[in-house]
């Protein structure tokens, strides 16, 4: 659109109801109209308007940094601000102000075609083809075999590391007592954070049915990181949603990413994702 992000017609940006932000989960990377985030909760409700200024690479300073200043002559009633367990932690308040001057999209990224220009001798290094014969070894198959049993031995070893703690809770407080500071001045009341469940996590799901799933240290890794996600959004005025339950519960999780790996969201997903969100948001505002 004008402004770089995606699909938003230009009156948008003067008056909406409802603003997302978040990273490449908003944005709805990986699917086209009509099946991304945006086209799916229009679908649903089609008596309100959606500004979707989500952003594939980038965490939650820099996702604060486009809220102040791509909403900045923009009415709207709600803010929907998306924090994906996956990676949205990755970022230090302090570079917050190197990014307020920022008024578009492009200017968040380093494209390639700006990497290649920086760096010609890298780009030309890229090798993109895969030139070693892989072997089926007796191994392999076996690592299949438990991957199909209990999510293989990754599973295992996750109980005999050590997780580190993920979000720095004290330059989140500060990021969204910015946020909180931004909004109360546009008269902003309903403000939401909607957590939405890493692949991590959900590859874990095997676990539940042998009772191990929250005794696993990835997941308590990723339950701290949530619950102080939770304790810092109440404590600045935004309504804490979590995302978990409508991905997990499903007979098979996995299948809301393209391949069932570590990538993105497909239809499915982002279909679940809008559903979630109207019927916890969305619906509960008309």
């Amino acid at each position: 659109d004008k402004k770089g992000f995606r699909e938003n017609k230009d009156n948008l940006y003067e008056k909406t109801d409802f603003v997302l932000v978040g990273d490449s989960f908003t944005m709805s990377i990986c699917e086209n109209v009509p099946f991304d985030l945006k086209s799916q909760l229009k679908k649903i409700n089609k008596n309100q308007t959606f500004l979707n200024l989500g952003i594939h690479n980038v965490n939650y300073v820099k996702q604060l940094s486009v809220l102040i200043n791509i909403t900045e002559n923009t009415k709207f009633k709600t803010l929907i601000w998306f924090f994906y367990e996956g990676n949205d932690y990755n970022d230090k308040i302090s570079k917050f102000k190197s990014y307020n001057n920022l008024k578009s999209y492009q200017a968040y990224q380093l494209g390639n075609e700006k990497f290649n220009n920086l760096f010609p001798s890298k780009a030309k290094e890229i090798n993109y083809f895969l030139e070693k014969k892989f072997q089926i070894s007796l191994f392999y198959k076996f690592k299949v075999w438990l991957a199909e049993k209990v999510n293989g031995i990754s599973s295992l070893i996750k109980y005999f590391k050590t997780y580190k703690i993920l979000l720095d809770a004290n330059d989140y407080n500060k990021a969204l007592q910015i946020s909180q500071k931004y909004l109360d001045k546009k008269n902003i009341k309903n403000r939401y954070i909607y957590y939405i469940p890493s692949w991590q996590r959900l590859t874990n799901y095997k676990s539940k049915r042998y009772g191990l799933y929250n005794n696993n240290p990835q997941i308590k890794q990723l339950n701290n990181l949530k619950n102080t996600v939770k304790e810092i959004s109440e404590l600045n005025g935004f309504t804490f949603v979590d995302g978990e339950e409508i991905f997990i519960n499903r007979p098979n999780p996995l299948n809301v990413f393209h391949y069932e790996l570590n990538t993105h969201f497909n239809r499915l997903g982002y279909k679940l994702l809008a559903e979630d969100v109207f019927n916890k948001i969305v619906k509960k505002l008309n």
